[in-house]
């Protein structure tokens, strides 16, 4: 594997994080700008048409105000043709220039003037600097729209714009009210008519400025071709364009109908918007054009008006600012990985020193010198630390040479006991090959090196003595107690002859001196080879098991073990056994084995195993002891061994 150090990790893995934080900035900032330009166009273009639509009312306000001043003056001369004319001229040369305005004209009901027929519509207008005086004869006006509405409406009415009959690219528009005679009964209208020219040239004046004051101009997009500018135009109601920055769209296009082949939803509900009377913003498609709209009402008007934006123009602002911090990033990540590697380096400096007498240590070399670190910091804590470990690491060294020489002789020790203490058990089997009247086998397995539990047993005058014992707990001294208890079973036969008075013995020899507060669980017994005639005392251990006729356990009273009085008297039972019968003398290392789930052989099994082996005919002391055997380890599995195990099997043949 390639060698990497920990300043090159620990650089790497601190541009990781810091890479990963200007990530998550990068792309907050990216979501922020995208919020930041998408509300500055929408407060920017709104408050544009605020403005516009101000300006323009504005404007249509002035010529509503001088249409309904003037026409109070011609309400009050309508006794002549001849004057009406004379003080609509005089209204128009009095009119500034500037004020949109391009001619008035009046419209009477039929028949008004007798004189001058049906109709009579007098019309003066301006005609480059100077005024035409004319009667427009040429159309039957009762019928058109705005002398219909201006005769109903209570105050001003504006028509719809519309084309000049006189020429084919002049639109017009008409601001109109009623006139009354002095019995208020209304005879006619008076109107002025404004040429949309002006709002056409002044919005796209107003385009210009737009697109400077834009926060595309903030940007590098000079190139941008003019149809991706943003731009204005104005529609009626039905949606035919009254201003636009291309003139063939004026009055020859309707909005409506070029945007009625988007099925999208947001141009539906743009175009719901609009015909509402409803102020918003879509994202659409236009002339081709990718762009957001954003559109209202004016005011005194049934005119919409809308300002497209193209997508590109804030898409542009977006890709740049993410140009940006970009760069901004990947030259912050260069300059920090460049100062952290050094900075890192120098700091683990000292790290790499302790690692080079950390290998030394490893080699056995417990004296080499740590590097000297001044400053108090964490690598100063380690480095005072691996010192102790030194210097600890050295004095345990040591001691360990101590004791595993000691640890050796004890083994040894433990080794030489073990060795005498299986020495007083007997280990030759069968152990009487002259006699064919009695059977015996025998084992013990120490839960440690040595054990608490015995068993012997010797032939005097055709009579076999026998025992089995349990030493309150486990290793050396109870060792020690099996041994003496031992010695004494032996010593004490030689003196007496019925099991309840070696039992006596016994227990006068352990309770004489006992300081260690420790007995011994023991059974005797005294089998008569010539006739089978057992004798058996009990002092608190298991009753052994006898497998003859049929299986069961032997009856026992309940004495205490030995080794607690000293004047307890033990009594002895007698029973027959019949030939062929096998008893199995046992400890309780047998009953309380454990397995991997702490739970009990018990003696249950122990009973369960028995009565198959009588069923099975296997009764011979190996037979029966091999069989316990085998199902105590197949219970006990891989668990360790818990207490000693003793197990004596005597069979009588005849």
């Amino acid at each position: 594997m390639r060698f990497q150090s920990f300043s090159q990790r620990l650089s790497l893995r601190l541009i990781l994080v810091v890479l990963m934080m200007m990530a998550l900035m990068g792309l907050g900032m990216l979501w922020w700008t995208t919020v930041v330009v998408k509300n500055f166009n929408e407060r920017f273009f709104y408050v544009m048409m605020d403005f516009t639509s101000s300006t323009i009312e504005k404007q249509l306000r002035g010529v509503e105000v001088a249409t309904m001043n003037h026409a109070s003056n011609v309400r009050r001369h309508l006794d002549m043709p001849e004057n009406v004319f004379i003080h609509i001229r005089r209204n128009l040369e009095h009119l500034p220039r500037h004020s949109g305005i391009l001619g008035y004209f009046a419209a009477f009901e039929p028949n008004f003037f007798p004189e001058e027929g049906e109709r009579f519509e007098p019309y003066v207008v301006w005609r480059g600097d100077s005024i035409v005086q004319m009667r427009v004869a040429y159309h039957d006006y009762f019928k058109a729209e705005w002398y219909e509405n201006g005769l109903k409406a209570r105050g001003f009415y504006w028509s719809q714009p519309y084309l000049a009959e006189t020429t084919d690219d002049l639109v017009l528009c008409s601001c109109v009210v009623p006139l009354t005679d002095n019995e208020k009964k209304k005879v006619g209208i008076f109107g002025a008519d404004i040429a949309m020219d002006w709002l056409h040239d002044w919005l796209k004046q107003k385009d210009v400025e737009m697109n400077k004051r834009s926060i595309a101009q903030l940007l590098p997009v000079s190139s941008l071709k003019k149809n991706l500018w943003t731009y204005s135009f104005i529609i009626s109601n039905d949606g035919n364009y009254i201003t636009h920055p291309d003139s063939t769209h004026i009055f020859k296009d309707n909005f409506y109908e070029q945007m009625s082949g988007h099925t999208d939803a947001e141009t539906q509900r743009m175009l719901r918007e609009m015909r509402a009377d409803e102020r918003g913003y879509a994202e659409t498609v236009i002339d081709g054009i990718e762009a957001t709209v954003f559109y209202q009402q004016l005011e005194y008007t049934d005119w919409t008006m809308a300002i497209v934006v193209p997508s590109i123009i804030p898409a542009t602002a977006r890709f740049v600012i993410s140009l940006v911090l970009g760069a901004f990033i990947v030259f912050a990540l260069v300059m920090i990985y460049f100062f952290s590697f050094v900075t890192i380096s120098r700091t683990t400096k000292p790290l790499r020193a302790l690692a080079g007498s950390a290998n030394e240590v490893a080699k056995g070399r417990f004296d080499v010198p740590l590097p000297d670190i001044r400053h108090h910091d964490e690598i100063r804590q380690l480095r005072d630390a691996f010192g102790d470990m030194q210097q600890s690491l050295g004095q345990y060294v040591e001691q360990l040479k101590i004791s595993t020489a000691e640890n050796a002789a004890y083994e040894s020790e433990m080794n030489i006991a073990r060795k005498i203490q299986m020495s007083m058990i007997p280990d030759q089997y069968p152990p009487y090959p002259e006699r064919s009247d009695i059977d015996i086998y025998g084992m013990m397995i120490p839960a440690k090196s040595v054990g608490g539990d015995l068993f012997d047993f010797l032939l005097r005058d055709d009579h076999l003595y026998f025992c089995i014992g349990d030493v309150s707990g486990k290793g050396m001294p109870a060792a020690l107690v099996m041994s003496v208890t031992r010695s004494l079973f032996r010593s004490t036969v030689a003196l007496e002859q019925e099991p309840d008075r070696i039992m006596t013995r016994i227990n006068l020899a352990l309770c004489d001196g006992n300081k260690t507060d420790m007995f011994v669980t023991m059974f005797i017994g005294k089998l008569d080879l010539t006739s089978g005639r057992l004798v058996y005392c009990n002092a608190g251990h298991e009753a052994p098991l006898v497998y003859g006729q049929s299986f069961g356990r032997l009856p026992l009273k309940p004495n205490l073990p030995v080794g607690i009085l000293d004047d307890l008297q033990y009594e002895s039972l007698t029973t027959q056994l019949a030939p062929q019968t096998t008893l199995l003398l046992f400890t309780d290392g047998l009953t309380e084995a454990l397995n991997s789930s702490k739970e009990l052989f018990s003696i249950e099994r122990v009973m369960e195993i028995g009565s198959q082996a009588l069923v099975s005919g296997q009764t011979s002391p190996r037979q029966v002891i091999d069989q316990m055997m085998s199902a105590v380890n197949a219970f006990v599995g891989n668990a360790s061994q818990s207490d000693d195990l003793t197990l004596l099997a005597i069979q009588f043949k005849h």
